[in-house]
């Protein structure tokens, strides 16, 4: 027997464009999305999450690496990826490797997706693809370029199972729900293969049964290893309260959307018409309802709604690139176009607006305490820090700046472990008198620990930042920097507030 091949069909039953035009869109999409991402990113400061990976690439081996990703619930493609970088670059490359991938993504949507010119024109630009998942550098980054190019070797994946397990083991590798999406698709794959199994010579089967079970082995190894250590500070939730949780799991799909109620229910109902239709349903729904399940279940965070984004767009494309061979209705086609485009016109409101407040505001306070140390410090002078937040200066260093942390001379990456080797009790403060203190703020209205615990510390300078997601504030980055008085210096106040204004330190 033949072995099942699909060849994708042009976009909405379209004649397919000329290699010329198709080219000339590709590279004006791709230009103007580089163009506008190496501005924001040149503003932008990255934060404690982007300084994390940097500084477990910089300071570990490929080897000891694996005894530190438990402790930070990920597992290793992105800090792996970063080695080299972070050992020969300046810690701003980290951002702009993270927009690359997003340009990645850019060229592979454009170029390959079935998608109509003013979606793939639009498309990049969308909150996800233009800021939180390319502006941002976490390992998110990795998960659009590898959503699309699973994407495009969909249709082909029963004859080339070798190519398409591949991506998916680097999916499984570059998130902790990368690894549920990529354990959903691979299971619609295998029930795919065993209900077509008359179609397919014995080979095929053999190969891609054989290409699953390396897949599923690699999977199951790679869950060993990422198992949560009995000392991480942060363990999973494993609980389920009903209400909440599944609030929750409804404010998940609804910002991975619109961010309206009416327009997301409508997009999903638009949404889930067309993958009936097109029979790509079990696409959509298995990975979705798991990503679901992990985030109601074991742990949610706001960036985590441009997973169930990408899975949406993903089940998009297949469905309109492996249509079968019946002619769709133009309500169902429509039905896709009409919540793309609602999804889009939304979401790149939201790109403008965290675009401009990067570039006009700080993100992070984290750069410019590092310049104002790097300018002020001299020989010999000790700095401590107050917890993890403060490790975010660490990557503009070559080392661990912070007395208190690791004796001054170990790993500068936070150890998520009960057992982390931090000392800022009062008492050791002030006996040991650094120099300079390191505090942080990451709650809205909050105050300094340091200032409410240390005696002989004065407020010396204050760097806003804000992390900015969509159109608002979700949280602030801000760094204070304490310095040892002398007797002519007056006693540090005990309320933020009382030193600093409003206009120094935005409250929103």
């Amino acid at each position: 027997m033949a072995v099942l091949t699909r060849v994708p069909e042009p976009a909405l039953g379209r004649k397919p464009a000329s290699p010329k035009a198709t080219r000339a869109l590709t590279l004006g999409v791709l230009s103007a999305y580089s163009i506008l991402i190496a501005v924001v990113i040149l503003r932008h400061e990255p934060w404690f999450d982007e300084a994390q990976a940097w500084m477990i690439a910089r300071d570990l081996n490929p080897f000891n690496m694996f005894e530190v990703l438990p402790y930070e619930g990920q597992p290793g493609l992105w800090p792996f990826l970063l080695m080299a970088p972070a050992r020969l670059l300046p810690y701003q490359a980290v951002n702009i490797i993270s927009g690359m991938f997003g340009a990645l993504a850019t060229y592979l949507l454009v170029k390959h997706s079935p998608f109509p010119t003013v979606l793939k024109v639009i498309l990049p630009f969308t909150f996800f693809l233009f800021f939180q998942y390319s502006v941002v550098a976490r390992s998110y980054s990795l998960m659009a370029p590898l959503m699309f190019w699973l994407a495009i070797l969909y249709p082909n994946r029963q004859a080339r199972p070798i190519r398409f397990a591949a991506v998916l083991f680097l999916h499984a590798n570059a998130t902790a729900l990368g690894f549920v999406v990529a354990g959903s698709i691979m299971t619609i794959n295998l029930c795919s293969l065993l209900r077509n199994r008359r179609e397919l010579d014995r080979r095929t089967i053999a190969v891609n049964l054989g290409t699953t079970a390396c897949l599923f082995v690699g999977m199951l190894g790679l869950s060993f290893l990422m198992r949560p250590p009995e000392d991480r500070t942060f363990a999973p939730k494993l609980s389920f309260d009903a209400e909440g949780d599944l609030r929750a799991v409804w404010d998940m799909m609804n910002g991975g959307l619109t961010g309206s109620l009416g327009l997301s229910v409508l997009v999903i109902g638009l949404s889930l018409w067309f993958f009936w239709r097109t029979k790509v349903l079990s696409l959509y729904l298995l990975p979705t309802l798991l990503t679901l399940v992990f985030l109601a279940v074991v742990h949610n965070a706001l960036w985590h709604q441009g997973i169930l984004f990408l899975i949406w767009i993903f089940a998009m494309w297949v469905g309109l690139q492996d249509r079968p061979a019946i002619k769709l209705d133009r309500f169902s086609l429509g039905a896709a176009v009409g919540a793309l485009s609602m999804v889009c016109v939304i979401q790149i409101g939201w790109s403008a607006q965290a675009a401009l407040m990067d570039v006009s505001h700080p993100y992070s306070g984290s750069r410019d305490i590092a310049g104002y140390l790097k300018a002020n410090m001299d020989e010999g002078d000790q700095v401590f820090a107050t917890h993890w937040a403060a490790m975010a200066v660490n990557p503009y260093f070559r080392r661990n700046i912070y007395a208190n942390y690791n004796s001054g001379d170990g790993p500068s990456y936070w150890w998520w472990s009960h057992n982390s080797n931090i000392n800022h009790e009062p008492d050791f403060v002030e006996r040991r008198a650094p120099r300079y203190v390191v505090d942080a703020v990451k709650i809205r209205g909050g105050e300094s620990w340091a200032l409410g615990h240390l005696d002989g510390y004065r407020l010396t300078a204050v760097f806003p930042g804000n992390l900015y997601w969509k159109d608002s504030v979700v949280e602030p980055d801000v760094y204070l920097l304490l310095e040892r008085r002398t007797s002519a210096t007056r006693k540090a106040p005990t309320s933020l507030w009382t030193e600093v204004g409003s206009a120094d330190f935005p409250r929103s």
